[in-house]
């Protein structure tokens, strides 16, 4: 797993003199590597009264997916009638619940477009894995974390 970080640090001495330093790390890196006191000391801060604020921002995250809650593969051809493509992934579902969930897949499924009349539809503009936590909360998972963006405004 690699996480890319910027990492802001703050430290407030006894007298209200701030020092502010930033990095981002692309490895592994603990505060030791960052801060030397002897950094404060130079401030002429005094170590026994002394503030440290660290902001964290994660930009990048890869090498971990959550785990999936259900699946929507071909194990669910038989209790489907319709497959969603979404990035080359297929989401085999029932279009009948979906259309009771969603205002927006109600239209696409039963609005009397060209869509409605076919058995596999793409759908595009959409991250397949924001798509499986989309489907999963649908059907009574709890998937959303702090993790979790909204991605569509018409649903």
């Amino acid at each position: 797993m690699s996480i890319e970080t910027e990492l802001k640090f703050r430290l407030i001495g006894y007298n209200n003199i701030t020092k502010t330093m930033k990095h981002g790390y692309l490895r592994k890196k603990t505060i030791d590597d960052t801060l030397e006191l002897e950094d404060i000391e130079d401030e002429g801060q005094v170590l026994d009264n002394l503030t440290l604020e660290v902001e964290v921002e994660i930009i990048k995250m890869t090498g971990s997916k959550k785990e999936k809650m259900r699946t929507f593969d071909e194990s669910q051809k038989d209790v489907s009638d319709v497959v969603l493509v979404v990035q080359d992934t297929q989401f085999y579902v029932s279009e009948m619940y979906l259309a009771s969930q969603s205002t927006y897949l109600k239209t696409l499924f039963l609005g009397g477009f060209s869509e409605s009349k076919k058995s596999e539809i793409a759908l595009t503009g959409i991250d397949a894995d924001e798509f499986q936590h989309f489907l999963e909360v649908l059907y009574g998972e709890f998937s959303i974390d702090g993790d979790f963006e909204i991605f569509f405004d018409d649903f």
